[in-house]
């Protein structure tokens, strides 16, 4: 080869590269423990800085492809730097499932995989839930008027009313 025969320098170009996102780990969502008819407490730990944090929670435990919940999920948030969420105007005696993520403070599109799903159960209050409440009879009175000119004596006898003149 030549080694003399080059061409000229091409002109200088340059390009920036995209600043590397580090990845987030999801938070840990600790199993609720204080549950009302009507609100759930959630609490996590979490080792990522300058996140905030969506939660999101279902009645049914399907998810989709993305690890959203499938089936009609309400997000909640969370402020950076929390530990804790009450997720309110709950159904009572409701199964709810829930899980979180971690979200850049910086980079929205920066979230971390959902955490590992909980699930708690709101307590029965008021109507509509719960245990239901059940009356006994402990006594009654009868009082009857006759419609016919012949009156048959009538007893009770082990709570039933009876004739005392059959016929």
């Amino acid at each position: 080869t030549d080694s003399t025969n080059k061409s000229a320098w091409s002109s200088i170009e340059s390009a920036t590269t995209p600043p590397t996102t580090a990845s987030l780990s999801p938070p840990t969502l600790n199993t609720p423990s204080t549950m009302t008819s009507d609100s759930i407490t959630l609490s996590w730990s979490d080792t990522n800085t300058s996140v905030t944090f969506e939660i999101e929670y279902s009645e049914s435990l399907e998810v989709n492809s993305d690890g959203n919940f499938s089936n009609s999920p309400t997000p909640a948030q969370a402020t950076s730097g929390s530990t804790q969420k009450i997720i309110t105007g709950l159904s009572s005696n409701t199964i709810y499932y829930f899980h979180i993520r971690a979200i850049s403070s910086t980079d929205s599109t920066n979230k971390s995989a959902w955490s590992d799903i909980v699930n708690a159960t709101t307590t029965g209050g008021g109507t509509g839930g719960g245990e239901e409440t059940k009356y006994y009879l402990t006594s009654f009175n009868r009082n009857w008027i006759a419609t016919q000119k012949v009156v048959t004596p009538w007893k009770t006898e082990n709570n039933e009313l009876k004739d005392v003149n059959p016929s």
